[in-house]
């Protein structure tokens, strides 16, 4: 796997985007541990571009939420 925008991989960076895309789902996630929005995508969101979600860094994702200013 090689690093994709900064991100660890494709799939981590694609997450992210569909996350930090719409404000509602980055308003909902911001602040929230990996694991709550690891379930907050398995359970809401349909990925219909190929991403896997089992190679998602979901401690990367929920470190950049907890960056970013609202």
């Amino acid at each position: 796997m090689s690093e994709y925008n900064g991100w660890k991989n494709w799939d981590t960076w694609n997450v992210n985007l569909w996350i930090t895309n719409e404000e509602h789902s980055y308003l909902y996630c911001k602040n929230k541990s990996a694991d709550f929005i690891r379930n907050f995508i398995v359970g809401n969101v349909v990925m219909t571009d190929g991403a896997n979600l089992d190679l998602v860094d979901w401690n990367a994702i929920a470190e950049g939420l907890n960056e970013q200013e609202v």
